[in-house]
């Protein structure tokens, strides 16, 4: 019956539009990839980017009526191209609300190595400098009001030093701190 619950052949209209107007209801739970790694090469930029110590967990997933009010914890962990980066949140992806929260944590990641996937050509050089985040993102959607999008936490620059392609000077920072108390949208 799953051909004809999606919209396949051999039923009747009736019977897809019956099954059609019923909700797909399901619950994952204990989703683990745990100790992998992956390696990306990029030969159009002539790099190699790797993923090790990858962890993805989905401890549990659901739209199942009596299950919409608990929290999913879903988690993502690796060391990527040498940089701990880390994305862990909470949600109720099927209420209304929509209620989620996320923490994005990395420290230490080199941009030069990244800077050649801007959208544009620079007019600079970033001969050095490592960016740190640790951020807390909210999102909640109200019925009949606006929606609530907060982010609060820190962003790190360290040890920047920009030039421009003659090679001279623009920008040199030692440390740059920014503490975001709370920004709403």
């Amino acid at each position: 019956d799953i051909v004809s619950r999606f919209g396949g052949g051999g039923s009747s209209d009736k019977a897809q539009t019956s099954a059609s107007s019923k909700p797909f209801v399901f619950s994952i739970n204990n989703i683990r990839i745990l100790d992998a790694g992956a390696d990306f090469v990029d030969l159009a930029k002539g790099v190699t980017h790797t993923a090790r110590n990858l962890v993805l967990e989905v401890p549990f997933v659901s739209n199942l009526p009596s299950n919409i009010e608990i929290f999913t914890e879903p988690r993502f962990s690796a060391v990527l191209n040498g940089t701990p980066f880390e994305l862990k949140g909470t949600t109720k992806p099927f209420t209304d609300t929509r209620e989620t929260y996320i923490e994005i944590k990395f420290d230490n990641l080199s941009l030069p190595y990244y800077i050649s996937y801007l959208p544009f050509k620079p007019s600079f050089v970033v001969k050095s400098g490592d960016a740190g985040i640790a951020m807390t993102v909210s999102y909640i959607q109200k019925t009949g009001a606006a929606q609530e999008f907060k982010l609060k936490g820190t962003f790190e620059l360290k040890g920047l030093a920009v030039e421009d392609t003659a090679g001279k000077p623009l920008v040199a920072l030692k440390r740059l701190g920014v503490e975001i108390a709370e920004f709403a949208l």
